[in-house]
This record gives structure tokens, sequence and C-alpha cells, in this order.
């Protein structure tokens, strides 16, 4: 759990140097093993993700055994590839697309090949300051006998015109060199060899052409000889397959594209071309760098995203608080018994205490003189007045 832990860590760190940074980074997961096939073409990786803010200035490529010190093979400029070892001229040379892609590519593979190859790159950036990155490739070779070959045919149709032509090829996986042989088997006949070499090319088919086709293939490790599938050929004159109507026309298109039945009873049990390393077994390919610094950035992104979000929106909420003043005076019951108010804060409102008074707040001051009317004194009625004078003047 530590390592996936700390592998994960360095995968982060890589990913925001080389992408938030901007700083160009080799793929370094310790020392990658290569296996491949003597004599065969291998491939040794080595890739960086290129940036602007960096310039590639030279790729050198060392080898060395156990027990020796390494030894320059290949230096990149800009003037060139330069190859130092005679071992390896002529057989190496540096990839140079895409951008970032620094793999060594050897023809053909020796056993002296096995050992250490050291990929080193020098980069500068722009503050003219120089960085050299560093990759170790272990290589294996491994001596592989023929498989059982495969035919391919120019042309799948059962039943071909004479004149028309066509090109058999056969094909193996295993060490080169591997040798090929070419067999003819007529009806009641035995095989009969035509030629030595992966092709069977006819320039122009004739009508004794039909039989049926084998191949073997062989190189120095194997005990025998590797027997293909027979491949079974047609040739009728053109008369014939010209004038055999619509239906063979057709029936002839659909072989072109899913071959004829009796094609496929003879080949049906031909094994599909494989790369020459499945010989070795089955190798998943790691991702890419920059597929897994995508992925990372992406991964963070998002993350970021997502916790901006929920930010936000809980600090929208949080926001909307508002003060409210009232005046929250104290009740008093009809027994005289007063209940008090609650100070404090209500949850999101804020209020004050208000002061409570249960008196009058005047004071007793003396006046100058009575300015005012008594209001206790009743006034009479106008009506009755009138009538009482008017009884006394009669």
């Amino acid at each position: 759990m530590a390592n996936n832990m700390k592998r994960w860590a360095q995968l982060w760190i890589l990913s925001l140097v080389a992408v938030v940074l901007g700083k160009a980074a080799l793929d370094w997961n310790g020392t990658q093993m290569v296996s491949g096939i003597w004599r065969a073409p291998a491939t040794l990786p080595c890739v960086y993700g290129p940036s602007s803010d960096f310039k590639q200035l030279k790729v050198t490529w060392k080898f060395f055994q156990p027990g020796e010190a390494p030894r320059t093979i290949l230096h990149q400029d800009a003037s060139g590839d330069h190859i130092f070892l005679a071992a390896f001229r002529d057989r190496v040379n540096i990839a140079k697309n895409p951008p970032g892609d620094v793999s060594l590519h050897i023809k053909e593979l020796e056993m002296t090949d096995i050992g250490s190859f050291v990929c080193l790159v020098d980069l500068e950036a722009q503050n003219r300051s120089r960085v050299t990155r560093e990759k170790i490739v272990q290589l294996k070779v491994v001596k592989v006998p023929a498989s059982k070959p495969t035919i391919g045919a120019s042309r799948w149709e059962s039943v071909l015109p004479s004149g028309t032509r066509l090109s058999l090829t056969c094909s193996s996986s295993g060490s080169l060199p591997i040798h090929y042989r070419w067999y003819k088997e007529g009806p009641g006949e035995e095989a009969e060899e035509l030629r030595r070499g992966p092709v069977l090319a006819f320039e122009g088919l004739q009508r004794s052409d039909s039989a049926r086709y084998f191949c073997t293939a062989e190189n120095r490790l194997n005990v025998r000889k590797e027997q293909s599938d027979s491949f079974q050929l047609t040739v009728k004159d053109a008369s014939e397959v010209s004038t055999a109507g619509p239906a063979a026309e057709s029936g002839g298109a659909s072989t072109g594209r899913n071959r004829d039945a009796s094609l496929q009873a003879e080949t049906s049990k031909r094994p599909e071309m494989t790369h020459p390393t499945t010989a070795l077994g089955a190798q998943k390919t790691p991702l890419p760098l920059y597929v897994i610094i995508l992925i990372a950035v992406l991964s963070a992104a998002f993350i970021l995203m997502v916790i901006s979000v929920v930010f936000c929106r809980r600090r929208t909420k949080s926001d909307n608080i508002y003060e409210v003043t009232y005046n929250n005076n104290a009740l008093t019951l009809e027994d005289n018994e007063a209940i008090p108010a609650s100070p404090g804060v209500n949850n999101t409102c804020l209020y004050e205490e208000p002061n409570s008074s249960f008196g009058n707040n005047y004071t007793m001051e003396p006046t100058k003189a009575v300015e005012y009317v008594a209001m206790g004194q009743k006034m009479e009625n106008e009506y009755e007045i009138l009538v009482t004078e008017k009884q006394l003047g009669s």
C-alpha cells in the first residue's frame, strides 16, 4: 500500500512539473525491461513530454554490460546522428517523430546486444539553464524458432480467369533468417517444390495452375519445417468466368469479401499473423506518459471545480444574515407575574435588548400661574339660560 501511495505521489509530482510548470520530464518508472528476438528489429523506448519552455539540445545513447563502464553508442544533435561503436554501425538510429520521442531503433538484434542501454536527454530552458534527464533500458535477446507460417493473397476470389496476376506471400515469426519454400499439390499427386522465398508470384494464371499451394518456414532453431495450411486456387478461361452471369459475378464479389467456402475450409485453421514478440508471451504496453499526465490533470481540474462549486453554495447560504432590532418588552400577566424577554441571538437574527420601563418618567416642578381652564366644570345649556332670562323679564 505504501509503495502504491509513493508511486501515485511521484506521478502527481511528475504531472505538475510537466504540465503546470511547463517542464519537460522523461517517463521515469525505474529500469524498463525490453525483450527482443535474435536477428529481428527492436525499439528501446525513451519518450518525454515536449514543452515550449524547453529546447532539446542533444540526445545520447550509451551501452554497458555488467562490470563495464558505459560506452557511447550514438550521439544526436543539430548536426545529425553520430555513431561511435562499430558494433552498432548501420544498425541503430534515433526516432525523430513525434516530438519528444528519442527512442533507439535497432534494425537487427544480435546476441551481443544483451545488456543495459542509457538514454540521456539534454534540455535548455528559456533562462539558458540546462537540465539532463536519464533513463535505463535493459535489453534481453532470445532465439525463437520459426512459427507456423500463414499465406496471404493479393486476391481472394475462389475462381480467377486465366491471365490474371496473383501473388501469394508466406509469413512466419521467429529469429531471422527464416527460410521459406513453396509447394504445389495437384489432385492425386505428391507435393512439388516450386521455389524458395517468401513470395510466389503468377504473372498470368493458366488453367494448369489450378491446384493446392502451401509453404514451409524454418530457421536455425527449428527441428523440422513448419507447414502452412493449403490454399486452393482454381483458374478458368475468361469466357467461362464472364458468361457465368450476374449470379457468378455477385458470387465472385461476395467471395472477394468473405472468401469462398472451399477456401475457408482449407484456411480456417490458419492462425493470424502475429508480431514477432508474441513468441515471448503477451506483453501489455504501458500507457504513454502524456496520456497519464492528461488524465491526472483533468482529474485534478474536475476535483477543484467540484470543491469550488460546493464552497460557493455554502458561502451564499451563510452570507444572508440580517440584523433585526425590535422592542421585546416584557410581558405582564393578570396576576402581575412578569415574563422577561430572552436576550441573545436567535439563530441567524441579531437583536438588541430593549430598556424596559414600568413607571412615569416625569418630575414635579412648580409653575408660574394657573394658565389652564378647569375642565371639571360643566357648561350650562344655552337654551335653558334663555328660557330662564325670558321668564324673569316677564
